[in-house]
């Protein structure tokens, strides 16, 4: 069952390196793509600054949780990781392909 949402995630991934730069381009008219790479730049280094911030304090490392509950939000095996950034890479796809989409009907009107 693993298998299934290792190819899930790398076909996810995969589709979302074409993706990312159809809706940077939707979104900007002038350099669509260096603006796009900075944009998802910025994004990156403020998740993890936020992660960083957030994680070191509150002792986020001394965490275990009870891996027979089936956590989706904190992957306590490798199964469940896999299962985790599968999940997010299709909502993370589905959500830019319906900005774009949003964005190119404004566009039209």
């Amino acid at each position: 069952d693993s298998v299934g949402w290792f190819i899930l995630m790398i076909t996810a991934l995969s589709l979302l390196l074409f993706v990312v730069p159809f809706t940077g381009a939707a979104m900007f008219s002038k350099q669509p793509l260096i603006k796009t790479l900075f944009s998802v730049a910025v994004i990156i280094i403020f998740y993890s600054t936020v992660i960083y911030v957030v994680a070191d304090p509150l002792g986020l490392n001394r965490y275990h949780p009870d891996p027979e509950e089936g956590m989706w939000l904190v992957p306590t095996s490798e199964h469940s990781a896999f299962r985790f950034f599968a999940i997010t890479a299709v909502i993370a796809n589905a959500v830019m392909l319906f900005v774009a989409y949003r964005k190119l009907k404004e566009r039209e009107v």
